[in-house]
This record gives structure tokens, sequence and C-alpha cells, in this order.
């Protein structure tokens, strides 16, 4: 009969879901980052003055 746990199944105390969302949270939050930062850089040009912007 095989003992051995499932591969996804968490070891002693959790600590492979641990090492999981270590590596998985910066990744989320640079998800959600990119965007955020894209909506105000465009929210700044969009304020910016036409002659700032070398148009005439």
């Amino acid at each position: 009969m095989n003992t051995r746990s499932a591969p996804w199944s968490t070891s002693t105390n959790g600590s492979t879901l641990r090492q999981i969302a270590a590596l998985a949270l910066p990744a989320v939050g640079q998800l959600v980052a990119e965007p955020a930062f894209i909506l105000i850089g465009t929210a700044i040009v969009g304020h910016v003055d036409a002659s700032a912007l070398g148009k005439r």
C-alpha cells in the first residue's frame, strides 16, 4: 500500500503552502499594481496642459 501523501497536500505545519504563498503573493501584487500605475499615468497626462506637451 502506498503511504506517501499527494504532492499537492501540505506538509508539516503547512510549510509547502507558505512557500507557495511567499512566491505567489508578490506576483499577485504586481498584477494589481501595473494596471493601477497605467491608470494613474493616464489620469496625469489627461490633466496636463497642451502647451506642456509641446502642442501649440
